[in-house]
């Protein structure tokens, strides 16, 4: 699932879901059994910067739903993976959300090149390094989800769902070299 701030991933074997039986949330032990999902600060509002070493990063940090990407038009100027994706065409600012919502591309790409300046990157090749970022990310997070439990993600079914995991599905199921993957 990859939503606005997350990626969460939760592994079925053999038509059973895994409960966690007593989850430990935010250092608080719960008595009720939860699905057992990891998660990492990986979404469509994962914002995209420059660390000390003059490193391209993205997230955790997230620009959340509001005010939201720089796309979004409700005065957020981060660059996020929600921008970053609009840019490279993954969206049209025309019919996201079903057309329920316009998308301001100017604004996403105005923020990627404020982010680019210091790299001496265009505003493309900051919105590719990000989706590079992000996707290896989420494929590390499926990777330590599945092999951890002695499973072999290349033997496993994608299933991508939430507002952008069809979206990068693809690529990081290739990274995986998932067997297939369901959206």
């Amino acid at each position: 699932d990859v939503g606005g701030t997350s990626f969460d991933v939760g592994l079925i074997t053999a038509g059973q879901v895994p409960l966690e039986d007593e989850p430990v949330v935010s250092q608080f032990s719960f008595r009720l059994p939860k699905v057992a999902v990891r998660s990492i600060g990986a979404g469509g509002g994962s914002v995209g910067w420059v660390d000390d070493g003059g490193i391209l990063r993205v997230g955790p940090h997230s620009a959340g739903s509001r005010p939201g990407p720089a796309c979004y038009g409700r005065g957020g100027s981060e660059p996020t993976v929600t921008d970053a994706d609009l840019a490279l065409g993954y969206f049209d600012a025309e019919t996201f959300l079903g057309g329920r919502m316009q998308l301001d591309v100017a604004g996403a790409i105005a923020a990627l090149e404020r982010l680019g300046r210091p790299l001496g990157m265009d505003a493309e090749q900051v919105a590719i390094g990000m989706i590079r970022i992000i996707n290896a990310h989420m494929a590390d997070l499926i990777r330590r989800a599945t092999i951890e439990q002695g499973n072999d993600p290349r033997d496993c079914v994608l299933v991508a769902y939430g507002g952008a995991g069809p979206t990068h599905a693809g690529f990081y199921g290739d990274d995986i070299n998932a067997k297939a993957i369901l959206i």
